[in-house]
C-alpha cells in the first residue's frame, strides 16, 4: 500500500523529462535558492530607485524595527542599516512593536507608513518621510491610532 503513493510520481517522470527538452541540467535544476526567501523577511515592500531595488521588512533587524536591504538585481541582496534606531524610533504608542511597511514614491519624496502595536490591543498607523528611498527618516507620528474595535484619527 505504502507504495501506490510513489508509484503516480515515477510515472510521470519520463513525461515531465521529455518535456523539458535538452537545455534541463538533471543536477542543477532545483539548485537556485532566492536568498529573501530563506531569510527571516516578514511583511515585506519592495521599490524600484534608479537601477537598486530596496527591501523594507519587520522582524529582522535585533528591536525588531522596519529593516532595509538592496539589490541591482533581485537575487543578491546587501542588508543595510534599520530605517530606524532607538533615538528616532516611532513611540506615539509607548511600548509598541514597529512593522508592516509600506514605501512609495510622492514627489520628491519616500513616504513610509508603519503599523505601531502593543499586546494590549493599542495599535496605529504611522508614516514617515525622506528624500531618498535610504533615509534620513523623519517620523510624521500617526496617521491613526485606536484601541480594541475603535479607531480615531
Amino acid at each position: 500500500m505504502k507504495y501506490l503513493f510513489r508509484l503516480p510520481v515515477f510515472l510521470l517522470l519520463p513525461a515531465l523529462l521529455s518535456c523539458a527538452g535538452e537545455g534541463l541540467d538533471l543536477k542543477t535544476w532545483n539548485a537556485y535558492r532566492n536568498p529573501v526567501a530563506l531569510s527571516d523577511v516578514r511583511n515585506p515592500d519592495v521599490i524600484k530607485e534608479g537601477d537598486t531595488w530596496y527591501l523594507y521588512a519587520d522582524g529582522m533587524s535585533e528591536d525588531g524595527a522596519i529593516q532595509l536591504m538592496s539589490s541591482t538585481d533581485l537575487t543578491e541582496w546587501g542588508l543595510l542599516d534599520p530605517l530606524f534606531d532607538a533615538d528616532t524610533r516611532p513611540s506615539f504608542i509607548p511600548g509598541g512593536t514597529v512593522g508592516s511597511p509600506s514605501i512609495l514614491k510622492a514627489g520628491d519624496r519616500f513616504l513610509l507608513y508603519y503599523t505601531l502595536t502593543r499586546s494590549d490591543g493599542e495599535c496605529g498607523l504611522g508614516v514617515a518621510s525622506a528624500p531618498s528611498p535610504t533615509g534620513p527618516w523623519t517620523d510624521h507620528g500617526a496617521a491613526i491610532t485606536g484601541s480594541g474595535a475603535g479607531l480615531t484619527g
